[in-house]
């Protein structure tokens, strides 16, 4: 009974898609390009960890070892079935949607004027 009286209201937690995050988990690169050219075979890993909370982990290891990672911010757009991923560029706060289909999370931006397009599957 104690427990019962501790939990939240079921109703302030949103959807239950929203609430489960069946989007969270890790998402490998398969396609990379800036304006047209492929980019991926620049890397040996380059994945996307999206955590449930919030949160989302960038990595890679380029061919030559060098390792790095990105730590960003999203929120989830559960009517569009998209993320709303937030970022930085120097001092400004960017935010940038990515849809989600059969899998896939797909996101294209203007990088000094030069289109990135990027897939990421769970397959």
């Amino acid at each position: 009974m104690l427990l019962l009286l501790s939990l939240p209201n079921v109703s302030s937690l949103g959807s239950l898609r929203s609430v489960s995050a069946p989007y969270a988990g890790f998402y490998d690169c398969k396609k990379l390009t800036l304006d047209g050219k492929d980019m991926l075979g620049h890397f040996a890993t380059l994945r996307l960890e999206i955590k449930g909370e919030g949160e989302m982990l960038l990595s890679y290891q380029d061919k030559s070892g060098v390792k790095g990672e990105k730590t960003l911010s999203y929120e989830y757009l559960e009517e569009e079935n998209a993320l709303l991923i937030c970022y930085r560029d120097g001092e400004k706060e960017l935010k940038k949607r990515a849809q989600f289909s059969q899998g896939e999370l797909t996101f294209s931006l203007q990088l000094n004027g030069r289109l990135l397009l990027a897939v990421f599957s769970t397959e």
